[in-house]
């Protein structure tokens, strides 16, 4: 079994003070042990996509903490602080949230490898607990569900496609087919936690494409136990997928992957969830009914975005893309009266005031719970309710199946969509512009003839750079090329 970790700290954690006093087999186990500390920190910080690097506080609460570190885990946190490997924050809040960590940013620039546990005690510790997890996970028959048509996935591997765009040519050392080596980039090469995540999901869907058992999902580095949010929306392995990646999945019948998700999900949720609240009161304004059927036949017609865009001038001169983001990031940031908080309540004013009013009563969260949860009643609730004869996979705003089920997972979410807002989404309404179908999976025929280190080979910015073989010994990449 191995681990995430960061290159060149064996040393320093076993000739500390607390390991040093030590006999063997208790050196062994408690390097394993500080080394899956590190491993969490990391483990977490790719998982959520923390692509800046482990700049951010992970929490970790000490439940965990005692049930894999032992009784005596102070002591490792303790270790691992003095060494300065890890940093830790202090505040936490009963209940909310716990303590956080981070690497010690002295080892932002180190080289991240794969550790292989030296203790048979702690492999068998994991392995029970791995169990028990797997166990109590599949207790839940929505979170089974997952973990069964997740074991059911392949990857095409065509690496080619799965690197982001803008850091091909910084690629100069990666290797991920031998455990417990270094994973080396290029020399200030940027999003290094971004490239480190895409191979660590490559390879953990690569081992899996021989491996139907969805207990083994447990072992893999990039795969996290699946939860459910206070809101009701499910985090699990295959949500982190970067969208690159998910291209190359099929299933293990090799059928294409397709998607039904909704247009501009959020956004349309709280103009429904708007909707619902004017429907309940007793005096609308005639300027509110005015905007309501406005919104309603944005949200009708899929252009909720493109009516911001087109009516403002400072969303109108950003990407699409960019103005998505922004508009959900204010929509759920503390009121403030920010550019893009008062654009929006010139385009938007009534639904606008009923945001921020929610806000100033409840706090800014309330946003994302009213929204998540909505999302959750639509999207949750009809990924509950599907046969399980049915390869089917959530991804929050979407569900990804096989070409023969698309349509009937889109007409379930339809259906489940009008029972929710009857009375405000019309019957007559079919949401075919709301409810969109899409190829996710990469046809054959789009399938790169190049290999891995073939592509690295054919940049001219990287053809001197050298692989590491992991049996010591170097080869240029034309050599590899040619052999």
């Amino acid at each position: 079994m191995e681990l995430l970790s960061i290159q060149g700290n064996d040393r320093a954690i076993l000739e500390s003070p607390l390991l040093a006093q030590m006999k063997d087999a208790e050196r062994l186990k408690s390097l394993d042990r500080h080394h899956y500390l590190i491993h969490l920190i990391m483990e977490q910080s790719i998982a959520k996509k923390e692509e800046e690097g482990f700049i951010k506080l992970i929490n970790i609460d000490s439940v965990t903490l005692k049930r894999y570190l032992g009784r005596n885990y102070i002591s490792i946190v303790k270790n691992l602080i003095n060494l300065r490997i890890i940093q830790k924050n202090e505040k936490y809040s009963k209940g909310k949230f716990s303590m956080s960590y981070r690497l010690h940013p002295s080892l932002h620039n180190r080289e991240l490898c794969y550790y292989k546990l030296q203790s048979k005690w702690f492999i068998d510790k994991l392995k029970k607990e791995y169990k028990k997890e797997y166990s109590k996970t599949t207790s839940n028959p929505l979170l089974n569900k997952i973990l069964v048509n997740t074991a059911n996935l392949y990857l095409v591997d065509d690496s080619y496609h799965f690197l982001p765009e803008r850091d091909r040519k910084t690629v100069s050392k990666i290797n991920f087919g031998t455990t417990n080596k270094h994973i080396h980039f290029v020399e200030n090469v940027l999003n290094q936690t971004r490239l480190m995540r895409y191979e660590l999901f490559r390879r953990g869907l690569l081992n899996l494409n021989s491996n139907t058992d969805p207990e083994h999902l447990f072992y893999e580095n990039a795969f996290y136990k699946p939860s459910i949010s206070g809101y009701g929306r499910a985090y699990h392995f295959v949500t982190s997928i970067p969208r690159k990646v998910r291209k190359g999945l099929r299933t293990k019948k090799g059928e294409l992957l397709y998607e039904v998700d909704m247009s501009s999900a959020q956004p349309s949720i709280l103009i429904l969830e708007w909707l619902k609240y004017l429907k309940q009161q007793k005096v609308v304004s005639e300027n509110e009914k005015q905007e309501a059927n406005l919104l309603y036949t944005k949200f009708i017609n899929g252009e909720i975005y493109e009516f911001i865009m087109k009516n403002s001038d400072y969303f109108g001169e950003k990407e699409r893309d960019k103005v998505k983001v922004e508009l959900l990031t204010t929509l759920n940031a503390k009121y403030v009266p920010s550019q893009a908080n008062k654009e929006l309540a010139k385009i938007l004013p009534n639904f606008m005031a009923w945001i921020n009013r929610l806000k100033r009563e409840y706090g800014n969260k309330v946003i994302a719970k009213i929204g998540q949860s909505a999302e959750a009643k639509i999207f949750v609730d009809t990924y509950k309710n599907l046969d399980n004869k049915i390869f089917a996979l959530i991804i929050h705003d979407c569900i990804i199946t096989t070409i023969e089920y698309l349509e009937l997972i889109r007409e379930h979410l339809i259906q489940r969509t009008k029972y929710l807002y009857k009375g405000i989404i019309s019957e007559e309404h079919v949401l075919d512009k709301v409810f969109k179908t899409k190829l996710v999976s990469l046809k054959d025929k789009e399938l790169s003839d190049l290999s891995y280190y073939k592509y690295i080979a054919e940049d001219s910015d990287v053809k001197d750079a050298f692989l590491f073989d992991f049996d010591n010994e170097y080869q240029t990449l034309k050599e590899i090329e040619e052999s």
